[in-house]
């Protein structure tokens, strides 16, 4: 039977250094391919990147708001109504019209609130475990983690190692 260790002897304090330098590596890929520093980015961006999720350099979002800026100059309408008692009133559709970003992160995030409570209930059924197969065992932290970052329409991923001892080659 094969049996695949993860993390046979590694700290927590270990995951945590490797789970930074990842963080960094990929930020700092991000940042030299849309030459930006990574000082610069918000934490909401951060979350983006690491997640994988498609975001626009900062220089393009800076460039979106300031057309939407300049078409509201444009097309700048004023209405000026009066009401029954002769007020004046005058509106205009000034910062009505609001930048969005093309990413709900901020829907996902509330919808996935509730995803760390499906931890206390995984189970692995017995009758799913098959001596011909190569047989993972992921720690508990390590699966909390992966379902704590997930939510429900981005498929998290992670890259497992370890060693197969030669005593239980078939």
């Amino acid at each position: 039977m094969y049996l695949l260790l993860f993390y046979p002897n590694r700290s927590l304090c270990v995951l945590v250094q490797v789970e930074v330098a990842l963080r960094d590596l990929i930020l700092s890929d991000y940042a030299k391919k849309i030459n930006v520093n990574t000082s610069v980015l918000a934490q909401s961006e951060i979350r983006e990147i690491i997640l994988g999720a498609e975001i626009t350099p900062p220089s393009q979002q800076r460039q979106q708001i300031a057309e939407t800026e300049k078409q509201n100059l444009v097309l700048a309408v004023t209405t000026r109504t009066t009401n029954v008692h002769g007020d004046d009133s005058t509106t205009s559709p000034y910062k009505q019209s609001a930048f969005a970003s093309k990413t709900d992160w901020r829907v996902r995030a509330i919808s996935a609130t509730n995803l760390y409570l499906r931890v206390n209930h995984i189970y692995v059924n017995l009758d799913d475990i098959k001596e011909t197969w190569c047989t993972y065992i992921v720690p508990k932290i390590i699966l909390k983690k992966f379902i704590c970052i997930a939510n429900l329409r981005t498929q998290i991923s992670g890259y497992l190692y370890g060693v197969v001892y030669e005593d239980d080659v078939i």
